[in-house]
């Protein structure tokens, strides 16, 4: 017997096989069907529930009848957990009211235990759950992007945001990644398999030049990294949100400069030859050094060159200065001109090639690069500190806090002044006004006795120990003199799944060595001291045996006169004997 549904026609005459009907049901009365094939990852997340919560289950299920009268679900297990957990949350409230019933497709063609029957509701289980091809990240990206549209709300914005499990942010994200080039979408998505959140920060720095690239190679490096998280992601995220910055201070200022009639030139300006000089190295027909305010007012060779290095500034240069009447100033010594030659031109690695045989010395463009570096690492250190701190600590981080508290290094209660509470405060993830320059006692008692709820009391010693190290390494230039602490730190952090960045990895890497080059040098003087001890020694010895070696001749001659004499007076007995009257 067949239980295939009888074929039909509609009123418009097309072909249909009724296999059941649409109905809402009561949650409640929903039960996992044992045909359902979901095992695993069937619990509903957080955005689900809300959604569910908002807007009720819009997508129907797939039931067929039990025998007791309930509905078993074939496809639709998230959802249905997702509205129980609702409902029941209603009932709980004192809501019952608000219970919602779900749209479900009742199939009446799979009622029943027959072999053929359960054969058929687990294939449609499969297909539901196997078959459903899921969204690229670049459709999801290019759906998200329309949600955004001219004349909707920010509150009905954030809802249909919600309902479709993005956040507001997301969204904009998704309308700034859908101008990038359809190409670099694809790229990204197809080649790269950038997911959703890596497309939307892709579209965030798309105008820094090989950003792709170099996100491509963050996201390698994390697969490496045996899924330990998305560190050197962060990271590269960081170094290129920097770099977009300074492209645009460095657009608005040639904007400006531009704008005001000043040509750009290349920043190397001492080569031999070049008509261009900055003005410090100008005086004028009168032997006096130029004034820059009046020069970039009156001069036609008024010019600038834009330099990057900690910041984004202005060189302001004479473009042709013997053909307007400049002077170069004699007391420039060679040496100075030789050095701002090494700060200002670098080679294509951006690297200074220094004089061969002498040591390399970083210009003013590679200490400012590395400041920068620096300062995108401790960026993302932030997020990653606070993402201990709100968590449950671990035995080193518990371990860590006590040594710090007790051994009281200079370091730590040098930092524990009111300035450093902001500091704290961010840790803390507490929010602060943005124009907040001290943080009073009332503002931590707040915040202490919301760990204390949590019993987490032990966080703010941990977040008052992580603001004293990161104080501690917040000036510029860090990384050429980092200490045993600071590494202790970041080792710290490592261990605790933070991912080391560069330039951290060469403060780590810089103590490392300093501590085999000690140990080596202690252990090479200790086998010296060694050697001279036992040098020593040896010598000593010898002198203890140097008496004896001289008093054994010394007694050899003297047993000789003895046994000498010995001869002699037994000569004279066996001679004449004198009588005596």
């Amino acid at each position: 017997m067949s239980i295939t549904a009888p074929e039909t026609r509609t009123a418009d005459g097309l072909r249909f096989r009724d296999i059941g009907e649409f109905r809402y049901l009561d949650p409640r009365k929903l039960v996992l069907d044992p045909c359902n094939v979901r095992t695993e990852d069937t619990e509903p997340d957080q955005a689900m529930l809300e959604s569910v919560e908002q807007d009720s289950v819009e997508v129907a299920l797939i039931v067929r009848p039990q025998e007791d009268g309930n509905f078993g679900v074939l496809a639709g297990q998230i959802r249905m957990l997702s509205a129980q957990e609702v409902a029941r949350k209603c009932v709980e409230e004192g809501r019952p009211d608000d219970v919602m019933a779900i749209p479900c497709m009742i199939r009446h063609d799979l009622v029943g235990q027959g072999p053929e029957v359960i054969a058929r509701a687990v294939a449609k289980s499969i297909q539901e759950n196997l078959l459903r091809r899921k969204m690229t990240a670049r459709d999801t990206m290019l759906a998200a992007a329309k949600l955004e549209l001219p004349g909707l709300s920010k509150r009905a914005l954030k809802r249909v945001a919600r309902s479709a499990g993005l956040t507001v942010d997301e969204v904009h994200a998704a309308q700034r990644a859908a101008s990038m080039d359809k190409e670099v979408q694809q790229q990204a998505s197809e080649e790269y398999e950038f997911d959703l959140q890596q497309l939307l920060d892709l579209g965030e720095v798309q105008d820094v030049p090989g950003a792709l690239e170099k996100l491509a190679d963050a996201r390698e490096d994390d697969a490496w990294a045996d899924g330990k998280g998305n560190g050197n992601w962060e990271h590269a995220m960081a170094q290129l949100r920097q770099e977009k910055q300074e492209i645009a201070e460095t657009d608005a200022l040639r904007e400006k400069l531009t704008a005001a009639g000043m040509a750009e030139l290349p920043r190397s300006y001492t080569t031999p030859g070049d008509k261009h000089r900055r003005l410090s190295d100008l005086l004028d027909t009168e032997g006096q050094p130029v004034e820059e305010e009046q020069h970039n007012a009156t001069c036609p060779g008024r010019a600038f060159a834009i330099l990057r290095s900690d910041e984004v500034t202005a060189v302001f240069l004479c473009a042709d200065w013997e053909a307007n009447r400049h002077q170069v100033r004699d007391s420039q010594p060679q040496a100075q001109a030789q050095s701002d030659a090494a700060s200002f031109t670098t080679g294509s690695n951006g690297i200074s090639s220094p004089a061969s045989g002498r040591k390399p010395e970083l210009s003013a463009y590679e200490v400012g690069q590395k400041n920068k570096l620096e300062q995108a690492a401790r960026e993302v250190r932030e997020k990653f500190i606070k993402g201990l701190i709100a968590g449950k600590l671990s035995d080193a981080a518990v371990a860590l806090t006590q040594n710090i508290q007790t051994d009281m290094p200079y370091w730590y209660h040098h930092a524990l002044e009111p300035a450093s509470r902001l500091m704290l405060a961010r840790y803390l993830d507490a929010p602060l006004p943005p124009k907040t320059t001290s943080v009073g006692r009332k503002f931590f008692e707040t915040v202490n006795a919301r760990f204390r709820k949590a019993r987490r009391a032990s966080n703010t010693s941990f977040a008052q120990v992580a603001m004293a190290f990161e104080h501690s390494m917040g000036a510029k230039k860090t990384w050429a003199h980092p200490s045993d602490d600071m590494v202790v730190w970041l080792l710290f952090l490592k261990a605790e799944g933070y991912t080391l960045s560069g330039i951290e990895q060469e403060m780590v890497d810089a103590v490392t060595k300093k501590r085999e080059e000690e140990a080596r040098a202690e252990k090479e003087a200790a086998e010296r001291a060694a050697a001279r001890a036992g040098q020593k020694e040896a010598t000593e010895a010898a002198e203890r045996q140097q008496p004896d070696s001289v008093a054994a001749p010394a007694e050899d001659a003297a047993g000789q006169e003895a046994a000498d004499a010995e001869a002699e007076g037994q000569a004279g007995d066996g001679g004449p004997v004198e009588v005596q009257d």
